[in-house]
């Protein structure tokens, strides 16, 4: 295997043994992304997507065609992530006890094998000023031991956890990437929260709602059955994805019948 050395040349060029590459900004709404204008076509990706894969790609010494490479390196990565938190408190300002995070594919129902979950110490949150409730305090009391002991043994620091949840984005998703929760204004609200000023590794105009995209009987598809939650935040993202991923089937499948 040997390192491709890549050029960067004036504005959006950029040279490999000769060739040129342009790399076109293109914006869609408020989410930015970036395309690779090669001898097969454009390939979108975001900036990170362009630093990573075109200055430090490993390739075959008997390749010589870049633009397969970084169709296999581009199409390795995910499109979607799942995220669940468990709190005591429903206000933005909530302590957090854990979070999770599985990236996965809708089109496909690929799901990573690569997991992010932390069970986090709430105590020194509250020290923090981070806030419970009391309803939601007699709630978890209210749980099963097996659920309690899950929760309520962290140790994670909730900063700390927050910045390695970038880097799980990084590593497996576009930067172009739906963000889903159950629901957005409770997960996603309180989770952005906590990120206290650092960069949150999504824009709010990729925030997808679980409950709203499963509402089946509004969908038209009758009534079916979902898998209920277990407060086990990487047991409910697993449980959250196939039933996304099962709805977006339905949904296609009915889409090329109608069209027949």
């Amino acid at each position: 295997m040997e390192k491709l050395e890549i050029t960067q040349l004036k504005g959006n060029f950029i040279l490999y043994k000769g060739k040129i590459y342009q790399v076109l900004d293109v914006s869609l709404g408020f989410s930015r992304r970036y395309e690779i204008k090669t001898d097969l076509g454009y390939i979108y990706c975001s900036l990170f997507d362009v630093e990573k894969f075109m200055s430090s790609i490993l390739i075959d010494k008997d390749k010589s065609n870049l633009e397969v490479e970084i169709w296999r390196k581009l199409d390795g990565r995910f499109t979607d992530i799942m995220i669940d938190i468990e709190t005591l408190d429903t206000k933005p300002t909530a302590a957090i006890l854990s979070i999770a995070a599985v990236a996965f594919n809708l089109e496909t129902g690929k799901i990573s094998e690569n997991t992010y979950y932390h069970q986090l110490d709430y105590v020194r949150q509250i020290e923090d000023n981070r806030t419970t409730s009391i309803q939601t305090t007699l709630w978890w009391g209210a749980q099963s031991e097996e659920t309690q002991e899950e929760n309520f043994n962290g140790e994670k620091y909730l900063y700390q956890s927050v910045l390695e949840l970038n880097e799980y984005f990084q590593k497996e998703c576009f930067t172009d990437r739906r963000v889903w929760a159950k629901s957005p204004a409770f997960d996603l609200v309180i989770l952005k929260n906590a990120y206290e000023g650092a960069v949150v590794p999504w824009h709010y105009t990729n925030e997808r709602d679980v409950r709203t995209y499963c509402d089946s009987n509004n969908l038209g598809l009758g009534p079916l059955i979902f898998l209920p939650n277990t407060h086990h935040p990487l047991e409910d993202c697993l449980a959250q994805i196939r039933d996304v991923c099962a709805i977006y089937t339905l949904l296609h499948d009915r889409s090329k019948n109608e069209d027949i």
